[in-house]
């Protein structure tokens, strides 16, 4: 059989062990600022400028970022009497560089884990975020928000450490989770 198909009152000591970790750490491709770039006005255009005469940059960030997660589970046995599976909320922060400044962002994102067995874990996430972009030759800084859609799995090396994997929008990314 696939998934694990204990219910909670059937898994063992062992089994039922803490199952997450609280404080992940990721490498991460911020595809969606690499491939398409973000616009910004150039150097020497202020908000005064009439749009007509406005000129624009394209900024692109780097190849790889850093991302930080804190989990919170709010359902430790998830809505499936039948599956072993978690809900919860996952609160971030990424950090990057982009062409001539910094970019930061704070996604909130609520993820459901399914586990497949003892070590092995899928999840999805959903949530949205708010980004910053700091570029060195403007006083003003870029606000955007963004969706967050991630596919996930996670192997559970011990009860110290795990790896995970997520692919979605805006990024691929993996780490290790404390």
């Amino acid at each position: 059989m696939l998934f694990s198909s204990k219910s909670h009152a059937q898994l063992s000591p062992e089994e039922e062990a803490p199952r997450y970790y609280p404080l992940s750490v990721f490498v991460q491709v911020p595809w969606g600022h690499w491939i398409f770039g973000k616009e910004i006005p150039a150097e020497g255009v202020s908000e005064e400028t009439p749009e007509e005469n406005r000129s624009y940059v394209r900024r692109y960030s780097l190849p790889f970022s850093l991302g930080i997660r804190g989990d919170i589970v709010i359902l430790h046995h998830g809505f499936s009497p039948t599956y072993d599976d978690q809900f919860g909320l996952s609160l971030g922060l990424d950090i990057g560089g982009i062409s001539g400044g910094l970019w930061l962002s704070t996604p909130v994102e609520f993820w459901w884990r399914l586990f497949l067995r003892h070590r092995l874990a899928f999840y999805a996430k959903i949530g949205a975020g708010v980004g910053w972009t700091i570029v060195s030759h403007r006083e003003k800084t870029d606000v955007e928000a963004f969706p967050v859609a991630t596919l996930g799995f996670e192997y559970r090396f011990s009860h110290i450490f795990s790896l995970r994997a997520e692919a979605g929008f805006p990024w691929v990314r993996a780490g290790l989770a404390f």
